[in-house]
């Protein structure tokens, strides 16, 4: 029986939620700790970021990142210092692009935690590390369990300042990019020969770079090579031929890594 990309990529997605949040249960009950009366290890400030993340939807992708880095530095090996590192950056240029709204305090934490991983040194960075002078993760007046609405409206007001780039996205290439506010995927549209199929046709998505080829295309070799604006999940791209004759077009999406902030064009 034939199932339909769309739910493929949905179960594939539940199937990691559901996974990780079994690796967590796994690791015991939170930690004991007097938060806010004395400093954080590593292991007490990244729990309760995740903790944190994970309890609101709109944020568990970066919660999961969270807690793979965690699950990194408990490996006490150089492939999880790596792993760590790789994580914790992620999280911290998705948190960058929206420091002004939240997470100011727990980019800084982070960046303290990097600071001790790319350090390296005798002693290795384990959970039991402290972070001299965090008590806390959370960011003054940040609530985690915002209305839809309330955080629709703050993003909303980021997004204004956004749009004015967006207009200029154009200015990039032969393409259109469309996204929408608080929405995971982002959609280019290229317009391609009349004769092209799909055999004519290669894109290659990573998380951070886009290569598309065209054969017949008036721009060669590639109609797009370049560094996204931000990154997305590499294993939930699509691409179809739509339209016929000089409605010919190739259609790309691609899902946000982070959802709920505006690119405002297609690549850095």
């Amino acid at each position: 029986m034939d199932v339909p990309n769309e739910q493929l990529l949905a179960a594939t997605a539940a199937l990691r939620f559901e996974h990780d949040a079994k690796a967590r249960q796994a690791q015991g009950p939170r930690p004991e700790s007097n938060f806010g009366k004395r400093d954080l290890t590593v292991g007490e400030a990244l729990f309760e970021m995740e903790e944190n993340m994970l309890s609101d939807k709109f944020w568990a992708e970066l919660g999961q990142s969270v807690f793979h880095a965690r699950q990194g530095i408990q490996k006490k090996t150089e492939e999880g210092r790596t792993e760590a590192i790789e994580k914790l950056k992620s999280v911290a240029e998705q948190i960058r692009k929206i420091e002004g709204l939240y997470w100011a305090n727990e980019r800084s934490v982070i960046d303290k935690v990097l600071a001790l991983l790319e350090a390296g040194g005798e002693e290795p960075v384990t959970e039991e590390t402290l972070l001299g002078g965090v008590r806390t993760t959370v960011s003054e007046g940040q609530s985690y369990s915002q209305s839809q609405s309330k955080r629709g409206k703050d993003f909303m007001q980021l997004g204004k300042d956004v749009l004015e780039q967006q207009k200029k996205a154009a200015a990039q290439g032969p393409w259109e990019f469309e996204e929408i506010l608080d929405q995971m995927d982002v959609t280019v549209t290229i317009k391609v020969p009349a004769s092209t199929q799909k055999s004519d046709v290669k894109v290659v998505c990573t998380d951070t770079q886009l290569l598309v080829k065209v054969a017949g295309h008036e721009l060669q070799p590639s109609v797009i090579d370049g560094e996204l604006a931000a990154a997305v999940q590499p294993d939930s791209f699509s691409w179809t031929l739509e339209g016929k004759d000089e409605k010919r077009k190739l259609v790309i999406v691609m899902d946000k890594k982070m959802g709920g902030f505006m690119w405002g064009q297609l690549l850095k």
